[in-house]
């Protein structure tokens, strides 16, 4: 794989991004930051307070087993405060596959 030739594991999630009609979809990282960077990222988004929020939420839509269309917007708003989350553990994933 070119991406092992290289040692640039980004290709992948370039190829995947810009080709693969799924990836485009994904919060996928297409570069590396530095790892001051991605510790600040993920840290960030995975504070205490925001997980709390984030778990007692989930539960209080969870709790009855269906999602009702007031709590789709809830939903909706958890899943994008966790893609960052998601983005900076794809940079954190390429960092280190780097040899």
């Amino acid at each position: 794989m070119m991406a092992e030739v290289y040692n640039a594991p980004e290709l992948k999630c370039i190829y995947c991004k810009s080709e693969c009609p799924i990836g485009k979809e994904l919060p996928i990282a297409t570069e590396a930051g530095n790892i001051e960077g991605i510790t600040v990222r993920m840290l960030s988004g995975l504070e205490d307070e925001k997980i709390d929020k984030i778990q007692k939420t989930l539960l209080r839509i969870a709790e009855d087993g269906k999602v009702e269309a007031a709590e789709r917007e809830e939903l909706k708003e958890m899943v994008q405060s966790l893609d960052g989350v998601y983005k900076a553990i794809t940079e954190l994933r390429m960092m280190a596959e780097r040899k």
